[in-house]
């Protein structure tokens, strides 16, 4: 296939307005259709040379609107032949000859009449010339005129009342043509008639014996000529245009037919056609050997990929195999409290970590200096436990269960555990009676390693008349209602049925109980106004 026909690059006329963009376009397409793309573009370059000089379009606010519209059909013409850079220099040119005219002349000194017919006289050059060669005309034929016949309102009144009769006779009916002279007498001349007498009409005939003369026939053989002429000078101009545009656009020389390549240009086009075929042949295979070996790299990827995901999953296998060997391993060594004791202290940990994730629950290992006293991080959904480990053979007294609380607290957990080797006091079972804490001595932990979960003991808060509700809340009697609601909402969500789900039957008929008496608490403190703070 050809290359396409190449051409000078048109110049951008982003410069102009859309219709001085127009015009000059128009302007320029006579060349185009003359002389071809390149002097059209040329013609545009320099029309666009001359608007950039010509400095815009002056501004005819200084003339009437009949005169500015005048103006601008006069320079139209300019605008239509010559681009808008003539068109805004033929305005500015008028607008001085105005500004120099000095307005329009008064012509109230004479008659409407006489008014009329220089107005009809000069509005021949206000259509060609503009209001300033107008006005110019005006007054040029108001000074003849009153040269002619004295000042107009001087001018003798015979002369008025003559040229009266003068128009009304001249809408008179004449008789053009009379009949033809038959005597002496009819083509005798005619009385000379004094000025008041009345005009006569003109009598023609017609000459019947008219024959060619020598002078005729030389004005026809001139007229002739003339055409002559004139025809062969379109016919000349005719082969000029139809031999110019038989030039190739590309190297100016000679071609076939108008607007075509010339032999040596058509031999190029061809060369150049060739060597893209041939790129695009080389590109086009790069490209596929390209494609192939990045599909190769892939898979030899994803194979690399799916070799090393298997060996992951027999390292995760193998160690899930041998962390539960080790539990295993642990729980036969937790039969008995003295084997518990036996352990150190972060076997013993990671012995209740297994019991718990056997239950269900996500534990994270926290043991080590800086826990904060919680040795166990138990998660269920969005529920928080928290678990303390005390591998002691020495009984747990309230005091550390005291801390715990603190650190319960402080974690924002829902409840906590506290498991030991030993027992605890009673003081230690009386503090963490009604508080979301679970005690686990040795024993329980025993059985629980055995399989059998332990019992919580923690003890139930007594939700008869006779409790506090402040206490169950959690509030000091002079709590604000806003207080009182807001710990209602924080304990009734930590103790409600969906977030003990998961725990055992004990577990959830604590949960069941505490619920209860929170509830009944809350009823009391906003349903019977005991309440300072305000009602519910």
């Amino acid at each position: 296939m050809l290359a396409a026909q190449k051409s000078p690059q048109e110049p951008d006329l982003g410069a102009a307005s859309a219709e001085e963009a127009q015009s000059i376009r128009n302007v320029c397409d006579v060349r185009r259709r003359i002389n071809g793309p390149a002097a059209y573009y040329s013609c545009l370059r320099g029309k666009l040379a001359e608007l950039s000089r010509a400095g815009g379009s002056p501004d005819l606010g200084g003339a009437t609107d009949e005169e500015a519209q005048s103006i601008r059909n006069v320079c139209d013409v300019q605008r239509r032949i010559n681009g808008p850079a003539a068109y805004y220099s033929c305005l500015r040119g008028k607008l001085a000859e105005l500004s120099r005219a000095g307005g329009s002349p008064d012509l109230g000194g004479a008659t409407d009449e006489e008014a009329q017919s220089i107005r009809n006289v000069c509005d021949v050059q206000r259509r060609i010339n503009g209001p300033a060669a107008y006005y110019s005309c005006l007054r040029k034929k108001l000074a003849e005129l009153n040269a002619s016949a004295g000042s107009p309102g001087t001018r003798p009144k015979a002369l008025k009342s003559r040229t009266r009769e003068r128009s009304a006779a001249s809408i008179k009916p004449q008789t053009l043509i009379s009949p033809a002279p038959t005597t002496i007498a009819q083509i005798a001349p005619s009385p000379r008639r004094d000025a008041s007498s009345p005009p006569v009409a003109a009598t023609t005939e017609p000459n019947r014996d008219w024959e060619p003369t020598a002078g005729f026939f030389y004005s026809v053989a001139v007229v002739l000529a003339f055409g002559a002429l004139a025809l062969a000078t379109v016919k000349t101009r005719q082969q000029r245009r139809r031999a110019e545009a038989s030039v190739c656009p590309k190297c100016f020389a000679r071609s076939s037919a108008p607007g075509d390549y010339c032999a040596a240009c058509w031999e190029k086009v061809r060369q150049t056609n060739a060597a893209a075929a041939v790129r695009t042949a080389a590109d086009d295979s790069a490209s596929r050997e390209r494609a192939h070996q990045d599909n190769e790299a892939r898979r030899t990827r994803a194979e690399e990929e799916n070799v090393a995901e298997s060996a992951r999953r027999a390292e995760a296998h193998r160690r899930t195999a041998d962390e539960r060997r080790r539990r295993e391993e642990r729980a036969k060594r937790a039969r008995t409290i003295e084997e518990l004791q036996a352990l150190s202290g972060t076997e013993f940990e990671k012995l209740v970590s297994d019991l718990f994730r056997r239950d269900g629950y996500s534990v994270t290992i926290r043991g080590g200096s800086g826990d904060e006293g919680i040795d166990l991080l138990l998660h269920v959904g969005r529920a928080l436990d928290v678990v303390q480990c005390k591998r002691w053979k020495s009984e747990i007294g309230s005091p550390v269960i005291r801390e715990f609380y603190g650190s319960l607290i402080h974690a924002g957990a829902r409840q906590g555990f506290v498991i030991t080797t030993a027992s605890f006091s009673a003081s230690a079972k009386s503090f963490a009676s009604g508080k979301p804490i679970i005690l686990i001595d040795g024993h329980k932990l025993v059985s629980w390693a055995g399989g059998v979960r332990p019992k919580p003991e923690a003890s139930r808060p007594n939700v008869g008349d006779g409790s506090d509700p402040y206490s169950i809340l959690g509030v000091s009697p002079s709590a604000s209602m806003e207080e009182i609601c807001v710990a209602y909402r924080e304990l009734i969500v930590r103790y409600h049925p969906d977030k003990v789900s998961h725990l055992g039957e004990e577990f959830q008929a604590i949960a069941a109980e505490k619920s209860r008496a929170i509830i009944h608490a809350y009823e009391r403190l906003t349903g019977a106004g005991r309440h300072k703070g305000g009602s519910s």
